[in-house]
Formats: structure tokens, sequence, C-alpha cells
């Protein structure tokens, strides 16, 4: 096995701990349980909104236009305006690592949200009586090849060592944000 064969896994090992803190944050274990109330649901998706904006702004260059995550960013608004909630304004204040290859750290966090999404969609049937809602969770039919083109090259990038820690320092960055994201957003049941 090459270098670049376990650039993946590295991303993975490395966020491993907050990746795992981030599946138990309270707004995800009340969606789990079943208890996360209307308002408390339209600010996880102003909070999720706040964490694509800004990342879309500060690395969206970078990611060149098919990995752009506007699609995302429109199913958020389309689920905040069905709730009857506006998006938080602007970016929050982040400084990515602007080292190259940290904007592919970046993007495997935004992209890899959406294999979770799909959960989060079916586990809110007790909450949502249709689609509408919660489009972003149920994500788009790009999302699997997205995933599998950004892999792809996260394995080819990831081979060289600089890269590799480039892209380790942007998911972690990425990971930070979202977490002040939530805790901005106070997203509580």
């Amino acid at each position: 096995m090459t270098s670049a064969a376990t650039a993946r896994s590295a991303l993975r090992t490395a966020t491993e701990e907050v990746h795992e803190r981030l599946h138990h944050a309270p707004p995800f274990a009340d969606i789990a349980a079943g208890r996360l109330g209307r308002p408390a649901y339209a600010a996880l998706l102003g909070c999720l909104h706040l964490f694509h904006i800004t990342l879309e702004g500060r690395c969206g260059a970078a990611w060149g236009t098919a990995a752009r995550s506007g699609d995302r960013i429109g199913r958020l608004e389309a689920d905040l305006h069905h709730l009857g909630a506006v998006p938080p304004r602007g970016p929050a204040p982040w400084c990515p690592p602007d080292a190259p290859g940290a904007a592919l750290g970046c993007l495997y966090v935004a992209q890899g949200s959406t294999l979770g999404g799909r959960v989060i969609a079916r586990q809110l049937d007790y909450l949502l009586p249709d689609v509408r809602g919660r489009t972003f969770f149920a994500g788009g039919p790009e999302d699997g090849a997205r995933w599998r083109a950004l892999c792809a090259l996260i394995e080819r990038e990831g081979g060289i060592p600089a890269q590799r820690a480039a892209m380790i320092a942007g998911a972690e960055a990425a990971f930070a944000l979202f977490e002040r994201c939530l805790e901005r957003e106070t997203v509580h049941g």
C-alpha cells in the first residue's frame, strides 16, 4: 500500500475524536431520540448554514465549481424558509489554514457530512411529515459521485506529505469551525 492510499484514513484518524463528539452533540442526540423541537431544529439549520457559507466563502475558490456547496446552501435556505426562519447573517469569523491542500481537508468535512445526513433525514420523520424542511439532510443525487471524486482526489494529493498535513489541518479547522457555529447558534432541544 502506498502512502497515497492511506490519505483518507489519515484524515479520518486525525479527526475521529471531534467527529465522534459532534455525533453526540445535543441537537443530533435529540434528533435521534425524537425530541428536538421545530425552533431548535431551525436553529440547527441556521448553524449549518453559517458553517457552509463560511467554508464556501473562505475555501470555495480552491474547491472549484464542481465541489462548491451552493446546492446544499440552497437546500438549507429552503428548509429554513419552510420553517419560517431566516439564515444567520454573514460568515462566522474564521481563518482557515492557507497551506496548499488545506481546502481539501475542509471539503472532506463539508462533503463527508452528506453521508450521515441521510440518516438524520430519516430520523426527522417524527418532526416533519414530508421532505419539506429536511431537504438539506436528504441530500441530492450528485452527493455520492461528489464524495467518490473527492476521495480519489484526496488519495492522489495525499501522497505528498506536506499536502496530507495541510489536508489534516484543514479538516481539523473545519470541524473546529462547526463546533463554534453550534455554540454560537446555541442549539438546544
